[in-house]
Parts: structure tokens; sequence; C-alpha cells
């Protein structure tokens, strides 16, 4: 699968596996790397970013008392 948001172009991989009957798709299931769609639209990266925040945020809280 292939996309992009706010020109970020992602590219992920995934599955797909198909049961039959009677020559027609009578269920689908379907995987795709969810992780790296993420990362792939910056989401993880901002996630550390405010998990570090959070950290010094707190340690300045820490400091002051």
């Amino acid at each position: 699968m292939t996309g992009s948001n706010r020109s970020r172009h992602v590219r992920v991989g995934g599955i797909t596996i198909s049961r039959l009957r009677d020559g027609l798709i009578a269920a689908d299931w379907r995987s795709f790397d969810t992780f790296e769609l993420l990362r792939g639209l910056g989401v993880v990266r901002v996630l550390r970013m405010a998990r570090r925040m959070l950290r010094a945020m707190r340690d300045a809280a820490v400091s002051d008392a």
C-alpha cells in the first residue's frame, strides 16, 4: 500500500488471505504493518518527542520543589 500525507510518501507492506467457496471469495483477512505506517507519517517521532518533553517537565518540577 502506498500513499502520502503532507508530502510524506509512505509505503507499507501487508498481506491479504482470502477463503474461497464455489470460486467466489467467501471471507477476507487483511493485515499490514501499522507501526511502519505510523513511523512513515511521523507519529512515532512525535510520540517519542512528547515522552522526552514530559520527562523534562517532570524533572524540572522535581528540581523546583
